[in-house]
């Protein structure tokens, strides 16, 4: 089965199967093809599924929502919904991961008591991930759960039911491990005023404009600005901006034929020197470097 991650224009990964009967199916799990992972695109992006990553062997390192946690041989992450994340391990070998996704979709939007009950166990107000790392005895537990998944859905097309049942089982378990939070509106404010950021960013990335600009978006004080970005990237929004720049540039590199020069324009970046200067001081090459290197 051909499956391949792209990136919707919230940097929320979307993966797509090679057959379209299965792109509106609510679970997803795969072994990466970590080549997506030294794209800057992959870098930090966040969607509304619930993510799970098993590391078959040695260990990864991962951000979410301004944390980095080590993820050992035999562990398993787990990371809430709407959570910006990603994978900082700059070398990852061939199948060394296991990676799950859950949609909110498996859950009927009509079941408002489902529906409640989900929300406060994966709201903004609770946690951002669990490291499964079996120091406890529900972790293994989640861990073949997630698995058999995996196993399931290789045949999910001839049986599709027992990988909803599966998965109901795994969201089930982590449930009854995570507290019911309170909500806190300004918490849940502060993380959908920052997401909202990003998505300016997404949307005019290729246009000229200032962090007033992405301060105004969502009217908040540009002070109020760098503080989301510190606090939920870890990085101020300038570097967000050149990074998601670079992202679409390493997009525009591999798959099109454009020239430098027109790349960095459609990126945003000022001139197409600044724009080499850019990206070999992040990727230790040139563009044209990059694109010779995935053209061989």
């Amino acid at each position: 089965m051909d499956k391949k991650l792209t990136l919707l224009p919230d940097l929320s990964g979307h993966y797509s199967y090679g057959d379209a009967e299965l792109n509106g199916f609510p679970v997803f799990t795969n072994n990466p093809d970590m080549d997506v992972y030294k794209s800057f695109a992959s870098q930090y992006h966040w969607h509304p599924d619930l993510g799970f990553c098993f590391v078959r062997y040695g260990s990864t390192d991962f951000f979410v929502n301004g944390n980095t946690v080590t993820v050992g041989e035999g562990e398993c992450l787990f990371v809430n919904s709407r959570r910006l994340h990603c994978c900082l391990s700059p070398e990852i070998a061939p199948n060394q991961h296991i990676a799950a996704r859950i949609k909110p979709t498996l859950f009927p939007a009509e079941a408002s008591v489902v529906i409640n009950y989900l929300n406060r166990k994966f709201g903004f107000g609770n946690v951002d991930y669990i490291h499964m790392d079996n120091s406890k005895p529900w972790h293994k537990e989640a861990i073949d759960h997630v698995l058999k998944l995996h196993d399931l859905m290789q045949s999910v097309k001839s049986d599709p039911l027992p990988v909803i049942s599966e998965a109901i089982n795994l969201v089930s378990i982590i449930c009854n491990h995570i507290e019911e939070a309170a909500e806190d509106d300004s918490e849940n404010e502060d993380q959908i005023l920052f997401l909202e950021m990003t998505r300016f960013v997404q949307e005019n990335y290729s246009k000229k404009f200032h962090i007033v600009d992405i301060a105004n978006s969502v009217h908040v004080s540009r002070a109020k600005t760098y503080h989301l970005f510190e606090r939920f990237a870890h990085m101020s929004p300038n570097t967000y901006l050149t990074n998601y720049r670079l992202a679409k540039s390493v997009d525009y590199l591999r798959s099109t034929n454009l020239s430098i020069l027109e790349i960095a324009s459609l990126c945003g970046f000022q001139s197409a020197s600044y724009f080499t200067s850019v990206f070999r001081s992040e990727k230790g090459m040139t563009p044209r470097e990059y694109r010779n290197k995935q053209n061989k």
